[in-house]
């Protein structure tokens, strides 16, 4: 799980549930979720996952299936933060990650899916 935020209810999330059959993206501002997908993964498998949250555009995608976007988002406006092993829900956890991006300015669904492709 990996999560962007500050020390309050404004952040990003990306949490595995606990039976690890799913990742929900979320984005939280102000204490209210403004979005939100459950993608599926395979537990104790590699999975790839992408998503992308500008103002008013939320999609994630795994393994190649891409999740519903949102498009009615409120981006927190204070996240100075990146912490691995939390999750939003679940508490804390241990992950693998063997690559991370960045990418400035919002790219497309098809390279979210594409990516999350591997």
């Amino acid at each position: 799980a990996g999560q962007v935020a500050d020390s309050g209810d404004n952040f990003i999330d990306a949490s595995v549930t606990g039976s690890g059959a799913t990742v929900q993206p979320l984005v939280k501002a102000s204490g209210v979720v403004q979005a939100f997908n459950s993608l599926s993964i395979v537990a104790g498998a590699s999975n790839k996952l992408c998503f992308c949250v500008t103002t008013d555009s939320f999609v994630g995608a795994t393994n190649g299936t891409l999740g519903t976007p949102d498009t009615s988002v409120t981006v927190p406006t204070t996240p100075n933060q990146l912490r691995f092993g939390l999750s939003y829900n679940y508490g804390y956890g241990s992950l693998w990650i063997q690559k991370l991006n960045y990418w400035s300015q919002r790219i497309t669904n098809s390279e979210i899916q594409a990516f999350s492709k591997g």
